[in-house]
Parts: C-alpha cells; structure tokens; sequence
C-alpha cells in the first residue's frame, strides 16, 4: 500500500498526457476515424479516451 499514491499520481500524469495528444489529433485522423474506424469513435473526444 506504501506505493498507492506513486501509482495514482502516475496514472493522473499519464491519463493527462493521453488527453492531450488525443486533443491535438490531425483533421486527417478524425476523418479516418469518422469514416473508417466507426468503432474508436470514443478517440473524438479526449476525456473519453
């Protein structure tokens, strides 16, 4: 349990990380997404992701 926090702030950290570079995805990326990969329709919007 010492390590709880450590893996909390790590996954915060990283769960941030993720949203960002979800956000900034290519025009191109979203048109893939919404024509192609109906399925990762969660990546359009980065809190989802």
């Amino acid at each position: 349990m010492k390590h709880q926090p450590i893996l909390i702030i790590s996954l915060a950290f990283f769960s941030v990380i993720t949203g960002y570079l979800l956000s900034a995805i290519s025009l191109v990326g979203r048109a893939g997404i919404s024509l192609f990969y109906t399925q990762y329709q969660f990546l359009k919007t980065w809190w989802q992701g």
